[in-house]
């Protein structure tokens, strides 16, 4: 008898707990990721415009278009969040659909690990007036601190001006909903062949 009732619980846990707890966590990650878009606004498209890098490297808004991008512009006077933005590139570093510009003053890269084939990351050196013409060419009548992000279709979808490491957590979560989902290799298994 006791069997019959273990077996009868069993078979109702199965039936309906599970995909009760199932369906929860499915609903909790929709209600996420609906939350995180709905405070992305869309506030025009990247403007046409070429930044020749420390490297040499002339950036095109055209090949950013299709990742993910972020620009940083930091003048002198807030040049201590530098270490909240190499936070946020090597936190994506590895996503080879993710760009980041750093627009500031200083020459140093301390910080930004950059990966082979991961995301692109661009440096150009100006002084504090450059930087604030340049954050006027992407948001009217903005200045350094600013931060933007496009997604991949070129959009601007978000301008950010504090750069606290609470926020960060913020704009990370924002990434997430934007970067496109990666189609990862399915494992495949091999028998050794026997000798």
């Amino acid at each position: 008898m006791k069997k019959n009732v273990f077996s009868v619980l069993l078979v109702l846990v199965i039936l309906f707990v599970f995909p009760a707890i199932s369906y929860w966590y499915l609903r909790e990650g929709f209600s996420y990721r609906k939350a995180a878009l709905s405070e992305l606004g869309n506030y025009g498209s990247l403007p046409k415009l070429q930044i020749l890098t420390i490297d040499g490297t002339v950036l095109q808004s055209d090949s950013v278009g299709k990742t993910v991008f972020y620009a940083a512009f930091i003048n002198d006077a807030h040049r201590a969040s530098r270490k909240n933005l190499s936070a946020l590139f090597n936190q994506f570093k590895d996503r080879v659909d993710y760009t980041f510009l750093l627009v500031d003053g200083d020459s140093n890269e301390e910080g930004f690990k950059r990966q082979q084939d991961g995301a692109k990351f661009y440096h150009f050196v100006a002084p504090s007036a450059t930087i604030d013409s340049i954050c006027g060419l992407f948001a009217k009548d903005e200045q350094a601190p600013m931060m933007l992000m496009s997604d991949t279709k070129g959009n601007i979808r978000n301008f950010y001006k504090s750069f606290e490491s609470v926020d960060f957590q913020h704009i990370v979560k924002q990434t997430t909903v934007l970067l496109p989902v990666t189609k990862t290799v399915k494992p495949q298994l091999t028998r050794d062949v026997e000798k």
